[in-house]
């Protein structure tokens, strides 16, 4: 069983705000799904409706219901629980989140915060998985099912995600990403720790282009 990090105990903001961030112009737009961005950070608790979870081809391209993706389509396999350095299709890592992973994303194009870089903040966000308890569940060499990946495609510098519920902010929140993996991790109604694929590893003979 996941052991409770027990980092902090703060509890995570309301959902049904009505704003989260446009990155781009710099200014709060209407999301029924999000709270108001709040602390340094601005960070957003969204939890978007809910979607059935039906596999869809490998690869096919699918019209994701938020961003990040947190419920809905997804590939029939999904990607292996770990830190990639390369974006993995978002059609794996939501069956990812199916099996009640906790998944953190970036997309450093959209990092702006003045006097830090966006290498530091990934090199923080690896040192934060590397540092979570093992999932006893797990087999190795999988240690449990926090995940960090690259995503281009990513409407926020940051972002957490779980099966129905995520949060996304300007920079990354050690202690709100602690509280959403005790709240969400292992939750889901499919409770798995088993190996996928790494798709970005050219043995798995994933695309260059899957689910574009």
């Amino acid at each position: 069983m996941f052991r409770h990090l027990g980092l902090i105990g703060l509890a995570l903001a309301g959902c049904g705000g009505r704003s989260f961030i446009d990155y781009d112009a710099g200014h709060d737009v209407y999301d029924p799904s999000c709270s108001a961005p709040a602390g340094s950070c601005r960070v957003q608790s969204c939890a978007p409706p809910q979607l059935d979870g039906k596999h869809v081809a490998v690869c096919s391209n699918i019209a994701f219901a938020s961003n990040p993706p947190t419920s809905g389509p997804h590939y029939g396999i999904w990607a292996d629980f770990k830190i990639y350095d390369k974006p993995v299709p978002r059609g794996y890592y939501l069956h990812s989140e199916e099996h009640s992973a906790v998944i953190l994303v970036y997309n450093c194009a959209r990092y702006h915060e003045p006097g830090a870089s966006c290498e530091a903040m990934v090199t923080a966000m690896k040192k934060f998985v590397a540092a979570t308890p093992a999932d006893d569940t797990c087999a190795p060499p999988v240690h449990n099912r926090v995940m960090l990946i690259p995503d281009p495609d990513l409407d926020a510098p940051w972002a957490v995600a779980a099966w129905g519920y995520a949060l996304k902010g300007q920079c990354f929140d050690a202690g709100r990403t602690s509280a959403f993996i005790t709240a969400h991790y292992g939750k889901n109604y499919e409770n798995l720790c088993g190996a996928g694929i790494d798709p970005t590893d050219p043995a798995s003979m994933v695309p260059a282009n899957c689910g574009k």
